[in-house]
């Protein structure tokens, strides 16, 4: 289920809701946690959820890729 991967973000957060992580302020103390989550727990097809989730845009590639672009999205 292609939720999994947000709610396991989301309960490793102070936030109220998991929509506040759409705010990259938000996002962004948890960020080192995100990049330490082991690849091979979540399918690709997480965490193309997660970060179309997050900044609403779709995207192609691997999850190197994915987390190198939210890295750049909360700067």
């Amino acid at each position: 289920m292609k939720t999994k991967l947000l709610e396991h973000i989301f309960e490793h957060t102070n936030e109220a809701c998991i929509s506040d992580l759409k705010d990259p302020r938000n996002l962004k103390p948890y960020i080192s946690y995100i990049m330490k989550i082991d690849e091979q727990i979540y399918t690709i097809e997480d965490w193309k959820y997660v970060y179309m989730y997050l900044t609403g845009k779709h995207i192609d590639g691997n999850i190197e890729k994915i987390k190198q672009l939210l890295q750049e999205w909360v700067k």
